[in-house]
């Protein structure tokens, strides 16, 4: 089936695939980036924990101020590659968002297990 098609048509396809991602990737993050941000900015409530050294809730602050950094990157990215036709890369950095939340979750695992 793919065999029939043109290279013009493959284009085509990826890039209404592309732009329809992207769009919806932004609204998405848009609507995400307000909550992810006070997430960000109360994260320094890590410190209630009295076992918690200086050096790791600041790590741990550092880590969280990650996300909504990477949604915002990411709105750029995606829409400045699909700016410049490249399709395949708008889509993976649709996704950099959820990269970035799975490197947090496991260091901040991986940390809390060792350290606490």
């Amino acid at each position: 089936m793919d065999e029939n098609i043109s290279p013009d048509e493959k284009k085509i396809e990826d890039r209404k695939a592309a732009k329809q991602w992207a769009v919806a990737w932004t609204i998405i993050y848009i609507i995400l980036l307000p909550f992810f941000f006070y997430v960000a900015l109360l994260s320094a409530m890590v410190f209630d924990n009295d076992r918690m050294p200086t050096w790791l809730g600041l790590w741990f602050m550092f880590m969280v101020s990650w996300l909504p950094l990477s949604m915002a990157a990411s709105i750029y990215l995606m829409w400045s590659n699909y700016s410049r036709t490249r399709y395949r890369k708008t889509l993976f950095y649709g996704l950099l968002p959820f990269f970035i939340f799975a490197i947090i979750f496991i260091l901040q695992t991986g940390l809390e297990k060792i350290f606490l």
